[in-house]
């Protein structure tokens, strides 16, 4: 044996030991950093056994990471599925046991009662989740989903059937109704807030288009669309450089018509702090608020309307760390967080009833063991999450007979 390869043998019988240990020492730092809570976050109680989640994660870091689908059951028992990528992988209610989410052409219903996952096939490409609207019986839903670069697909469904329409622009404010009619709302031009347009179709009709010029150098804020008295009608809150206020329109057949238009609006962004998510249900007006995080509320304003009272509930006591997402089930909210810095070292649960906030359940630690993903530097965050157990819907002061 040569000199050389007799020194090479050397520093491979040192190193390589050397480099072994160095590695598990690198490995377990990151795994004790992966599994340290602080003493605060560590007094925050695991999921209990009994209460029933579905939901999504995907790689905080890595787009091309599997998706993990996960659920408990009310027995303890829990399951995870790796599936393929979808950019933010978040699920709408269809009823009480499926739940829907666009991957491309294709609607995937999951049901999770059975186990199974079934495909309708649509007709306008996807490229990754927006958010889902419900109609307020939930029978109905309506899935938005990133498409061709710019543009918006909306899939109506009721799980069985399904209508795909691309519009070619960012839409907002998506609504259903009870029957099927599906309505999203756009600025006709994003440099300028003083147009805006309604598209609508359903499953008989291809879609529609509506606009509502605003007068004068007023520009919209928080439009919204509600079904509750049976024609659609249009709640905006408007701004100019002098005044503010808000009016309500109603659709006829010729279009968008004015019922109502008040020049007050005491919403105070600094006392609220700001919205982050808006949307109607049941005949109420709902603003998510976000650094000062809080529920505000008001009916929908009528014809007779004159002053809009807020009730505002202060929820940043139940949601102890940074938001991770937020998922609006019908009446529940499940805010999802993080402390300590680290999304990895743990992940929260706090579920509120949106009409009565002094109802609520958790902070929880959601188990690691639902978030396996493709190791410490791809861990999952959670997208969407959903409870599905009679006994925390009546906690929540749900019925669960009437819950969809």
């Amino acid at each position: 044996m040569s000199y050389t390869k007799i020194g090479y043998l050397i520093l491979g019988i040192f190193f390589v030991p050397l480099l072994v240990i160095l590695g598990f020492a690198f490995l377990t730092d990151a795994t004790d950093d992966y599994d340290t809570r602080s003493e605060s976050g560590a007094t925050i109680p695991l999921l209990p056994d009994n209460v029933a989640v579905f939901g999504s994660a995907s790689s905080a870091s890595d787009t091309s990471a599997s998706n993990i689908w996960f659920q408990t059951g009310s027995d303890g028992q829990f399951r995870t599925e790796l599936t393929d990528p979808v950019y933010n992988p978040v699920f709408t209610r269809l009823d009480r046991n499926r739940f829907g989410i666009m991957r491309g052409k294709e609607l995937l219903v999951r049901d999770i009662e059975t186990v199974t996952t079934t495909t309708l096939s649509g007709t306008v490409d996807t490229n990754g989740m927006m958010h889902g609207a419900t109609s307020d019986d939930g029978s109905e839903a309506l899935l938005v989903s990133y498409s061709g670069g710019v543009g918006t697909s909306y899939t109506l469904t009721d799980g069985t059937r399904l209508k795909s329409q691309y519009i070619p622009h960012m839409g907002f404010g998506p609504a259903v109704s009870n029957d099927g009619f599906a309505l999203d709302i756009s600025v006709a031009n994003d440099e300028d807030s003083r147009v805006i347009c309604t598209n609508s179709f359903s499953y008989l009709h291809d879609l529609s288009q509506d606009c509502i010029d605003l007068p004068g150098d007023r520009r919209a804020s928080f439009p919204m669309v509600s079904f509750h008295r049976g024609t659609p009608e249009l709640f905006l809150q408007w701004n100019t450089d002098s005044e503010q206020g808000w009016s309500l329109y109603r659709l006829e057949a010729s279009g968008w018509t004015l019922t109502n238009d008040q020049s007050t609006w005491d919403y105070d962004s600094s006392t609220y702090s700001v919205v982050t998510n808006y949307f109607t249900r049941d005949g109420k007006i709902y603003f998510i608020t976000s650094k000062k995080r809080g529920i505000v509320s008001f009916p929908f304003p009528t014809t007779d309307t004159t002053e809009i009272h807020m009730d505002y509930h202060d929820v940043s006591d139940l949601i102890p760390g940074d938001l991770v997402s937020v998922t609006f089930d019908g009446p529940i909210a499940n805010y999802v967080f993080y402390r300590d810095d680290n999304v990895g070292a743990g992940q929260y649960l706090t579920s509120v009833n949106i009409d009565d906030p002094t109802k609520h359940v958790g902070p929880w630690l959601i188990p690691r063991e639902l978030l396996k993903g493709t190791g410490y530097y791809s861990f999952q965050a959670i997208d969407s999450i959903f409870l599905n157990d009679d006994a925390t819907l009546v906690s929540l002061g749900i019925d669960p007979t009437t819950f969809k």
